[in-house]
C-alpha cells in the first residue's frame, strides 16, 4: 500500500474516532449533566462534569486539526469536484 493511502486512511480513522468521542461527550453534557451554577460538582459515570467538558473540548480540537489535514491531503480533488457538480467536464 502506498504511503499516501496509509496517510489518508489514518486521518480518516482519526476523524471518525474523534467525531464519535465528541458526539458521545456532547450528548452526555447535553442530556445527563445539568448546566448552571454549581453544576461543576455533578458527575456522570463517576467522572466530574469539568472533566467531561475538558475532554469534549480537546477531542473537538483534535477533530478540527484532523479535518484540516484531511482537506490538505485532498486539495487536488476540489477543482474536479466543482467542475463535476457544475456539469462541466
Amino acid at each position: 500500500m502506498s504511503k499516501n493511502i496509509v496517510h489518508r486512511v489514518s486521518v480518516d480513522v482519526a476523524m471518525f474516532l474523534t467525531l464519535a468521542s465528541s458526539l458521545v461527550s456532547g450528548v452526555v453534557l447535553w442530556l445527563a449533566l445539568p448546566s448552571g451554577r454549581r453544576s461543576g460538582y455533578e458527575t456522570f459515570l463517576s467522572v466530574a462534569k469539568t472533566v467531561w467538558v475538558d475532554f469534549h473540548t480537546y477531542v473537538s480540537l483534535v477533530f478540527a486539526v484532523a479535518l484540516f489535514v484531511h482537506l490538505a491531503l485532498n486539495l487536488r480533488l476540489f477543482p474536479s469536484m466543482v467542475k463535476c457538480a457544475l456539469g462541466r467536464r
